[in-house]
């Protein structure tokens, strides 16, 4: 698993936005639209002031004035300022929607296909990743992280967009009609830009430190629900309160720090712009008195200077959003430029196989230093059973993960059919493979949709099938809405017996022609655990078969028994006692629980 760093945040965007291509042309015809209609907004006004101050003063210039026939009769003045007051607010109100709609749209879409990206990238990761990230965090990326984009690519980038071309359509028409009051205006417009930097710069530096609480604070929550029966068990729940409660007021005082900064922008730029209103206002009646401008000019300039620092203002509103939509963009970008070495090589597709399995000096190690296994040979003729014991964190659930490349090893070959594994594409190669494991994953669905997860194109009646084969089909038919209940989360609503018979419906519904036994039984009952292993073993009569146990009993139906200890592979004999292994501890059900290698 490695990082990439030929994409940047800036062509992820345009990678995502190019499709778009089209309707975000027509957002930016409307909101160039809007922004024509914001210019015309004080005119009318303009020209009622100077309509009203006509010969009031000695000279009186002005740099747009009506026809004589608008002027000359003041109904006509009247109607012409009421409809151009009337088809401006209209046209502007149009305008509105549809921009407002269309970004909200392009917004949502571009959203909903960054993160189902995200999500199929995420879960094609290995298990080196999963394990080495807080579930938390990751659900925090794909679910927060992508909302909070969606309100900035929906509203602040057009507002800043917007902001910007209002300012230089204002800037435009201020030096048309008098350059020297534009300068006047426009002289603090290099200390607002400074002030804006700056401010960027800390909030952004907060936002990240926020984002960094907000994640750690998700992941202890997500950690204690779904540990739920431990926390209870141990009346932990006043520690986890605690463990919860800290890093809530951690995240509180970074989103408190972050809060700070940003409130503190817009008091200064409302504070610097109003000085330079009253600069302006006082230079502007000079302009007046001397019959430069006219009063109507002085409130076209006096309207536009507002609305010329209001896209300032809106920005120091914004700012935090966008500084803070940038991190998490980052935050998602860093995750979708993580490369699995796993899945980075597809290889060819393994569409049906016999079963023969080898492993060749296989080594394997989670770190460098400690080494889990250590030299693994082993071979496995097709339909041939072998159980693999040895003590807990021995490697065995290990190997197997290695035959269905959930990693890979660091040393040696496993070969399928006589060819590397590493040769085919992951996906396929892990077709050929049905797992009945110890804990059984059932999703919060119908009992339907469970077993079909074996294999996604099954009909009902094959569902149906391997629901009877696995002993569940009366218990499903008992229940109200049959194959159609929806169980709890996890399987929570069903017993351990009845969680492994969906588990072995779903083995026996891929047909597959390798099974991975890993503890099977382990958590049942002893009538419960032999009725399934009469189960499983109708189930893997005649396929590859590597079983995992602490139960002798169930090793020793297998063909062979190997006992792995210390990274070393050793081959038992078929009947009790087994040379060079003490059993220490065995219960009543035959489990050989802790193994140990005899002195």
């Amino acid at each position: 698993m490695r990082k990439h760093h030929r994409k940047t945040v800036a062509s992820f965007l345009v990678e995502n936005i190019r499709p778009h291509g089209a309707t975000l042309g027509g957002i930016l015809m409307l909101l160039l639209g809007g922004i024509v209609t914001e210019l015309l907004k004080p005119w009318p006004l303009k020209f009622v002031i100077d309509y009203l101050t006509a010969g009031s003063l000695d000279r009186h210039i002005s740099t747009v004035t009506l026809p004589e026939a608008v002027t000359h009769s003041l109904p006509v003045f009247l109607l012409f300022i009421a409809g151009a007051i009337l088809f401006i607010a209209v046209t502007d109100g149009v305008l509105r929607y549809y921009q407002t709609y269309l970004q909200k749209r392009v917004g949502s879409e571009i959203v909903a296909r960054i993160r189902s990206r995200l999500f199929s990238h995420i879960q094609r990761l290995s298990l080196r990743f999963h394990y080495s990230r807080r579930t938390g965090e990751i659900v925090n990326r794909i679910t927060q992280d992508t909302g909070y984009l969606e309100t900035v690519f929906s509203e602040s980038v057009s507002s800043l967009l917007k902001g910007i071309l209002q300012i230089a359509g204002m800037a435009a028409i201020m030096l048309w009609m008098d350059w020297q009051m534009m300068l006047v205006a426009l002289m603090l417009t290099p200390l607002l830009f400074w002030i804006t930097v700056n401010f960027t710069r800390k909030i952004k530096k907060a936002s990240r430190t926020q984002r960094r609480r907000e994640g750690n604070l998700a992941s202890i929550a997500q950690e204690t629900i779904s540990s739920i029966k431990v926390v209870k068990a141990y009346s932990r729940e006043g520690y986890s309160e605690k463990v919860f409660e800290n890093e809530s007021l951690a995240n509180l005082k970074a989103s408190l720090a972050a809060t700070h900064v940003e409130a503190k922008f817009m008091p200064v730029v409302q504070t610097v712009t109003a000085f330079g209103i009253v600069v302006v206002v006082c230079f502007g009646i000079y302009r007046v008195q001397a019959g430069i401008l006219s009063p109507g000019d002085l409130w076209v300039f006096l309207s536009y200077l507002q609305a010329f620092y209001r896209p300032l203002k809106i920005l120091s509103k914004q700012l935090h959003r966008l500084v803070q939509g940038q991190v998490r963009l980052e935050k998602i970008v860093e995750l979708l430029q993580i490369e699995d070495s796993i899945e980075a090589h597809k290889g060819a597709v393994l569409t049906r196989v016999r079963g023969d399995l080898e492993f060749r000096e296989v080594r394997f190690g989670y770190s460098p230093a400690v080494p889990v296994l250590n030299g693994i040979t082993l071979q496995i003729r097709a339909g041939e059973k072998i159980a693999i014991v040895g003590p807990t964190g021995s490697g065995k659930s290990t190997l197997v993960s290695l035959l269905a490349r959930l990693y890979d090893p660091t040393a040696g070959q496993i070969l399928i059919d006589g060819r590397d594994i590493r040769e085919f594409n992951p996906d396929s190669l892990r077709e050929q493979i049905s797992f009945v494991l110890q804990e059984t994953l059932l999703f919060r669905t119908t009992i339907k949709e469970n077993i079909a997860y074996g294999r996604l194109d099954a009909s009902f009646d094959e569902i149906v099938e391997a629901a009877k084969r696995a002993k569940i089909h009366e218990y499903i038919m008992s229940l109200p809405d049959g194959y159609n209940t929806v169980i709890g989360e996890r399987g929570i609503t069903l017993s351990g017996g009845q969680r492994q018979r969906l588990a072995i419906a779903r083995a026996v519904l891929r047909k597959a022609r390798i099974i991975i036994l890993d503890e099977p039984t382990t958590g049942l009952d002893p009538a419960t655990e032999a009725e399934l292993w009469q189960e499983l073993k109708t189930l893997i009569q005649g396929k590859t078969t590597i079983l995992i146990s602490h139960q002798h009993g169930l090793a020793l139906d297998m063909d062979r028994v190997y006992y792995l200890n210390q990274g070393q592979l050793q081959e038992l004999s078929s009947h009790l006692p087994w040379p060079g292994v003490e059993l220490v501890g065995a219960g009543s059900n035959g489990a050989l629980l802790p193994w140990s290698t005899a002195h």
